[in-house]
């Protein structure tokens, strides 16, 4: 085996292992023989376990805007609580951040609607997150979330 082919093969090599690494956290959810063990050899790490508690917490929030529980306004104020600061609208994109956090919601929502809505009911649903979106820009200005 050349040099070359020696560093591509271990690079190759430490890309599956971060891979495993960061991906453990997802496994401590599933059943299966083994588990135990693989968790023992590669522990999660901090961020990973953190990145999976956000994600469960957007999950919980999106399945409660999806059930007309929270409106898409508090379900945003929901997402930037659990987010934080740091996770503000990409650069020149031109949103504010309150309009980031619908469009986030807006996602995942369309995502938790795809297996148990047709696409003309998701279409709707978008239509009129939208429309509550519109009519925060048109008492504010902007899009306002509420404080939680």
């Amino acid at each position: 085996m050349t040099a070359s082919n020696r560093l591509w093969a271990s690079l190759a090599f430490l890309s599956v292992l971060v891979c495993v690494s960061d991906c453990t956290a997802w496994l401590q959810e599933l059943q299966w023989p083994g588990r135990a063990e693989c968790q023992e050899v590669i522990p999660a790490s901090p961020d990973s376990k953190a990145l999976l508690d956000r994600i469960r917490a957007k999950t919980d929030v999106t399945d409660r805007q999806c059930e007309g529980g929270l409106t898409l306004l508090e379900a945003a104020a929901y997402f930037r609580m659990i987010d934080g600061p740091a996770d503000g609208p990409p650069p020149g994109s031109g949103m504010g951040d309150a309009e980031h956090r619908c469009r986030q919601v807006m996602r995942w929502t369309t995502a938790a609607l795809r297996a148990k809505e047709s696409p003309g009911r998701i279409e709707e649903r978008l239509r009129a997150m939208e429309a509550e979106m519109a009519a925060s820009v048109a008492v504010h200005g902007k899009v306002v979330l509420p404080e939680l």
